[in-house]
């Protein structure tokens, strides 16, 4: 498995109320973001992005809600 290249932060994001899915896309790449999808599954979204909490607790490497 090909490791990924840098850690990433909040400050490599746009951030509003939320951010937007397309920003978390272009700046995770398509592999991580397909991980960070499957993390989110069953995660409280807005349409247009995520909580801001819920991408720092991603990139924090908290653990995702199972239920």
């Amino acid at each position: 498995m090909k490791k990924l290249k840098k850690e990433l932060t909040m400050d490599d994001f746009y951030i509003k109320e939320y951010v937007p899915w397309d920003n978390i896309e272009e700046v995770m790449g398509k592999r991580r973001y397909k991980k960070f999808l499957k993390w989110m599954f069953g995660q409280t979204t807005y349409k247009e992005g995520v909580y801001v909490y819920d991408l720092e607790r991603y990139l924090r490497g908290c653990p995702d809600f199972q239920f």
